[in-house]
């Protein structure tokens, strides 16, 4: 893929991402500040959940849901 400037599509992608990614961050520290949840925990269940949530066809649990 060539490398340069983003289309105007492509930007507005990218921003989305940015701000979702640093809104999740704040979300997360103001739990732990809150001791609503433990440094750490959250990277660790994610992880957890990665990891034991997906079946051998690739696809999550959650998938299968009604």
């Amino acid at each position: 893929m060539p490398k340069g400037k983003l289309t105007p599509e492509g930007e507005v992608i990218s921003a989305y991402g940015a701000a979702m990614v640093a809104s999740f961050q704040v979300l997360i520290n103001c739990l732990e500040e809150s001791d609503a949840l433990l440094p750490g925990q959250f990277p660790e269940a994610l992880h957890v959940y990665m990891e034991n949530g997906e079946e051998p066809n690739g696809r999550h649990d959650a998938c299968d849901a009604p």
